[in-house]
Protein backbone atom coordinates (compact mmCIF):
# COMPACT_ATOMS: atom_id res chain seq x y z
CA UNK A 1 0.00 0.00 0.00
CA UNK A 2 1.33 3.92 -0.80
CA UNK A 3 2.11 6.05 1.48
CA UNK A 4 0.98 9.43 1.54
CA UNK A 5 3.65 12.26 2.94
CA UNK A 6 1.34 14.84 4.09
CA UNK A 7 4.89 17.07 4.98
CA UNK A 8 3.87 17.17 8.79
CA UNK A 9 7.30 18.59 10.49
CA UNK A 10 9.42 14.98 11.89
CA UNK A 11 11.08 15.67 15.36
CA UNK A 12 14.43 14.73 15.77
CA UNK A 13 13.89 10.90 17.38
CA UNK A 14 11.35 11.12 14.21
CA UNK A 15 14.64 11.48 11.76
CA UNK A 16 16.94 9.62 13.92
CA UNK A 17 15.02 6.20 13.88
CA UNK A 18 13.10 6.47 10.49
CA UNK A 19 16.65 7.43 8.53
CA UNK A 20 18.83 5.60 10.77
CA UNK A 21 16.95 3.20 12.56
CA UNK A 22 18.09 4.30 15.87
CA UNK A 23 16.53 2.81 18.96
CA UNK A 24 14.50 4.43 21.64
CA UNK A 25 15.04 7.53 19.53
CA UNK A 26 12.52 9.92 21.19
CA UNK A 27 14.12 8.77 24.57
CA UNK A 28 17.35 9.25 22.89
CA UNK A 29 17.00 12.59 21.91
CA UNK A 30 15.78 13.94 25.10
CA UNK A 31 18.58 12.33 27.17
CA UNK A 32 21.66 14.43 24.74
CA UNK A 33 18.83 17.82 25.71
CA UNK A 34 18.92 17.45 29.07
CA UNK A 35 22.74 16.56 29.20
CA UNK A 36 23.23 19.74 27.10
CA UNK A 37 20.91 21.39 29.10
CA UNK A 38 22.65 20.44 32.32
CA UNK A 39 25.97 21.74 31.17
CA UNK A 40 25.55 24.39 29.37
CA UNK A 41 22.37 26.33 31.01
CA UNK A 42 22.28 29.70 29.40
CA UNK A 43 22.83 28.36 25.87
CA UNK A 44 19.77 26.13 26.17
CA UNK A 45 18.19 29.34 27.86
CA UNK A 46 18.50 31.08 24.60
CA UNK A 47 18.59 28.18 21.97
CA UNK A 48 16.09 25.80 23.57
CA UNK A 49 16.47 23.19 20.53
CA UNK A 50 19.30 21.41 19.47
CA UNK A 51 19.34 20.82 15.28
CA UNK A 52 19.29 17.08 14.42
CA UNK A 53 23.16 17.28 12.72
CA UNK A 54 24.19 18.25 16.61
CA UNK A 55 21.89 15.10 18.53
CA UNK A 56 23.64 13.19 15.50
CA UNK A 57 27.15 14.27 16.66
CA UNK A 58 26.69 14.08 20.04
CA UNK A 59 25.02 10.82 19.88
CA UNK A 60 28.36 9.62 17.79
CA UNK A 61 30.35 10.45 21.13
CA UNK A 62 28.03 8.70 23.36
CA UNK A 63 26.01 6.22 21.64
CA UNK A 64 27.29 2.42 23.21
CA UNK A 65 26.65 4.04 26.90
CA UNK A 66 23.57 5.58 25.78
CA UNK A 67 22.11 2.45 24.43
CA UNK A 68 23.61 0.39 27.25
CA UNK A 69 21.56 2.49 29.99
CA UNK A 70 17.96 2.82 28.17
CA UNK A 71 18.24 -1.17 27.44
CA UNK A 72 18.82 -1.55 30.77
CA UNK A 73 15.68 0.95 31.88
CA UNK A 74 13.26 -0.12 28.99
CA UNK A 75 14.27 -3.58 30.42
CA UNK A 76 12.76 -3.43 33.25
CA UNK A 77 9.55 -1.85 32.53
CA UNK A 78 9.25 0.36 35.30
CA UNK A 79 8.13 3.58 33.76
CA UNK A 80 9.48 5.84 37.19
CA UNK A 81 12.77 5.18 35.43
CA UNK A 82 11.85 6.60 32.20
CA UNK A 83 12.37 10.30 32.74
CA UNK A 84 14.93 11.44 30.80
CA UNK A 85 16.79 13.25 33.37
CA UNK A 86 17.99 9.90 35.02
CA UNK A 87 19.20 8.02 31.66
CA UNK A 88 21.05 11.41 31.19
CA UNK A 89 22.96 11.74 34.65
CA UNK A 90 23.90 7.73 34.02
CA UNK A 91 25.37 8.28 30.89
CA UNK A 92 27.25 11.44 31.65
CA UNK A 93 28.68 9.69 34.82
CA UNK A 94 29.91 7.40 32.76
CA UNK A 95 32.26 9.29 30.51
CA UNK A 96 34.64 9.35 33.57
CA UNK A 97 33.41 6.17 35.64
CA UNK A 98 31.96 4.00 33.16
CA UNK A 99 32.47 0.79 34.72
CA UNK A 100 31.22 1.89 38.35
CA UNK A 101 28.40 3.69 36.78
CA UNK A 102 27.15 0.96 35.02
CA UNK A 103 27.18 -1.12 38.03
CA UNK A 104 25.57 1.22 39.58
CA UNK A 105 22.58 1.83 37.55
CA UNK A 106 22.42 -1.89 37.04
CA UNK A 107 21.86 -2.10 40.86
CA UNK A 108 19.49 0.83 40.68
CA UNK A 109 17.28 -0.84 38.14
CA UNK A 110 17.41 -4.58 39.74
CA UNK A 111 17.08 -3.31 43.75
CA UNK A 112 18.84 -6.52 44.56
CA UNK A 113 21.08 -6.91 47.46
CA UNK A 114 21.31 -3.23 48.46
CA UNK A 115 21.95 -2.09 52.04
CA UNK A 116 19.57 -0.15 53.56
CA UNK A 117 22.38 2.66 53.70
CA UNK A 118 23.06 1.90 50.32
CA UNK A 119 23.10 5.56 48.09
CA UNK A 120 21.61 3.49 45.41
CA UNK A 121 18.58 2.53 47.42
CA UNK A 122 18.00 5.98 48.44
CA UNK A 123 18.08 7.05 44.99
CA UNK A 124 15.60 4.15 44.09
CA UNK A 125 13.12 4.68 47.03
CA UNK A 126 13.32 8.63 45.53
CA UNK A 127 11.81 7.35 42.20
CA UNK A 128 9.65 4.64 42.92
CA UNK A 129 8.29 6.83 45.74
CA UNK A 130 7.33 9.46 43.24
CA UNK A 131 9.45 12.20 43.15
CA UNK A 132 9.10 14.38 40.60
CA UNK A 133 12.11 13.69 37.86
CA UNK A 134 10.58 15.58 34.94
CA UNK A 135 8.17 19.13 34.87
CA UNK A 136 10.54 22.54 34.50
CA UNK A 137 13.94 23.20 33.53
CA UNK A 138 15.33 23.75 37.01
CA UNK A 139 13.47 20.57 38.26
CA UNK A 140 15.19 18.10 35.70
CA UNK A 141 18.64 19.80 36.65
CA UNK A 142 17.85 18.95 40.15
CA UNK A 143 17.01 15.55 39.09
CA UNK A 144 20.10 14.89 37.62
CA UNK A 145 22.10 16.19 40.19
CA UNK A 146 20.73 14.32 42.51
CA UNK A 147 21.57 11.15 40.76
CA UNK A 148 25.12 12.39 40.12
CA UNK A 149 25.19 13.05 44.18
CA UNK A 150 24.14 9.38 44.79
CA UNK A 151 26.59 8.01 41.81
CA UNK A 152 29.31 10.19 43.70
CA UNK A 153 28.25 8.74 47.25
CA UNK A 154 28.53 5.33 45.61
CA UNK A 155 32.24 5.85 44.12
CA UNK A 156 33.31 7.53 47.90
CA UNK A 157 31.98 4.96 49.45
CA UNK A 158 29.58 7.17 51.88
CA UNK A 159 26.05 6.92 52.95
CA UNK A 160 23.08 9.25 51.35
CA UNK A 161 22.97 12.55 53.00
CA UNK A 162 19.40 13.48 53.58
CA UNK A 163 20.09 17.11 51.89
CA UNK A 164 22.76 17.66 49.40
CA UNK A 165 23.45 20.93 47.57
CA UNK A 166 23.43 21.45 44.35
CA UNK A 167 27.38 22.00 43.87
CA UNK A 168 30.38 22.72 40.97
CA UNK A 169 32.06 19.58 43.41
CA UNK A 170 29.51 17.09 42.23
CA UNK A 171 29.76 18.83 38.29
CA UNK A 172 33.68 18.30 38.11
CA UNK A 173 33.82 14.90 39.69
CA UNK A 174 31.75 13.61 36.27
CA UNK A 175 32.52 16.39 33.44
CA UNK A 176 36.12 16.29 32.17
CA UNK A 177 37.36 19.50 29.91
CA UNK A 178 37.81 17.69 27.26
CA UNK A 179 34.20 16.55 26.97
CA UNK A 180 32.70 19.68 27.83
CA UNK A 181 34.89 21.22 25.14
CA UNK A 182 33.60 18.71 22.46
CA UNK A 183 29.93 19.70 23.11
CA UNK A 184 30.59 23.13 22.84
CA UNK A 185 32.40 22.65 19.64
CA UNK A 186 29.29 21.04 18.20
CA UNK A 187 26.88 23.36 19.69
CA UNK A 188 29.23 25.86 17.91
CA UNK A 189 29.18 28.02 21.60
CA UNK A 190 30.78 31.08 21.56
CA UNK A 191 33.73 31.22 24.41
CA UNK A 192 31.88 33.96 26.31
CA UNK A 193 28.66 31.58 26.65
CA UNK A 194 31.26 28.80 27.64
CA UNK A 195 32.92 30.06 30.39
CA UNK A 196 30.25 31.44 32.01
CA UNK A 197 27.99 28.38 32.37
CA UNK A 198 27.93 25.90 34.65
CA UNK A 199 24.80 24.84 36.85
CA UNK A 200 26.33 25.93 40.16
CA UNK A 201 26.54 29.60 38.27
CA UNK A 202 30.24 29.30 38.54
CA UNK A 203 32.55 30.26 36.40
CA UNK A 204 34.59 27.08 34.97
CA UNK A 205 37.47 28.93 34.36
CA UNK A 206 39.22 32.12 35.14
CA UNK A 207 40.34 33.31 31.36
CA UNK A 208 39.75 36.29 29.85
CA UNK A 209 36.88 36.26 27.87
CA UNK A 210 37.01 36.29 24.42
CA UNK A 211 34.39 36.17 21.40
CA UNK A 212 35.94 33.62 19.44
CA UNK A 213 34.30 30.03 18.95
CA UNK A 214 35.79 27.19 21.22
CA UNK A 215 38.44 25.17 19.62
CA UNK A 216 37.72 22.04 18.28
CA UNK A 217 40.93 20.28 17.36
CA UNK A 218 39.35 17.35 19.00
CA UNK A 219 35.92 16.96 17.54
CA UNK A 220 35.81 15.71 13.68
CA UNK A 221 32.15 15.76 11.99
CA UNK A 222 31.33 12.01 11.65
CA UNK A 223 29.49 11.13 8.40
CA UNK A 224 26.20 10.22 10.46
CA UNK A 225 25.96 13.56 11.16
CA UNK A 226 27.39 14.77 7.88
CA UNK A 227 24.25 12.42 6.01
CA UNK A 228 21.70 14.29 8.05
CA UNK A 229 22.01 17.84 6.92
CA UNK A 230 20.25 18.31 3.57
CA UNK A 231 20.56 21.21 1.09
CA UNK A 232 22.70 24.08 0.73
CA UNK A 233 22.49 26.43 3.19
CA UNK A 234 23.04 23.82 5.75
CA UNK A 235 25.86 21.97 4.26
CA UNK A 236 27.77 25.49 3.91
CA UNK A 237 27.14 25.99 7.62
CA UNK A 238 28.94 22.49 8.34
CA UNK A 239 31.22 23.45 6.12
CA UNK A 240 31.84 26.74 7.89
CA UNK A 241 32.45 25.03 11.45
CA UNK A 242 34.22 22.60 9.94
CA UNK A 243 36.76 25.10 8.67
CA UNK A 244 36.97 27.56 11.86
CA UNK A 245 37.77 24.22 13.63
CA UNK A 246 40.34 23.48 11.48
CA UNK A 247 38.93 19.85 10.39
Amino acid sequence: MNAIDRGNARSIGDALHLTYGVKNANQTAALITSICMLLFRSWHQRVKRLTTAQVADILELLRADIETVLDLINGSRLRAFAPAAIPAALVLACQKHRKDAMQFAKCLISGAGLDEKSPILALRNAILGGKSFGGSETERSAAMYLVLGRIKEYLEDQQPKPNFRQTALIYSKFVSPEFEEQLACILELQREEFDEVNVSGEALNAEPVSAEPVSGKSVKLTPFALSLVKGKEMSERVNARAARNGI
